[in-house]
């Protein structure tokens, strides 16, 4: 079930909606898996650096921060990764994501049983 509305969220959210996160992570994905074959060492090191003006301060501010940013830069490192493997398609990319976050559900499951 978690699948299908993965895939109708995507389907949505690039028919009807054309700027919305998931598009945004879709293109920024695309452009670190380029760098990924492009730039490598770029690729590996771009995550350690911080484009903000206050740099690596402000830990608990909501805007303008590093650390704000670093669930952002992970999941675009995700599916940067997740472009190797399904050809850039999004679709398959959600298939992937969903198949993840299945493992966090069933492990939580068990926590409470």
């Amino acid at each position: 079930m978690r699948v299908i509305a993965g895939i109708l969220n995507t389907y949505i959210n690039f028919n009807y909606y054309p700027v919305t996160d998931a598009s945004i992570f879709r293109d920024e994905g695309i452009a670190e898996y380029n760098l990924l074959f492009h730039n490598t060492a770029e690729y590996f090191t771009n995550i350690f650096h911080s484009n903000h003006n206050n740099s690596y301060s402000g830990f608990m501010e909501s805007s303008g921060s590093y650390w704000n940013d670093t669930r952002s830069n992970l999941i675009v490192k995700l599916l940067s990764v997740f472009n190797i493997f399904s050809g850039k398609n999004f679709y398959i990319n959600t298939l992937f994501y969903n198949f993840l976050i299945f493992f966090g559900a069933v492990s939580l499951y068990k926590v409470f049983i």
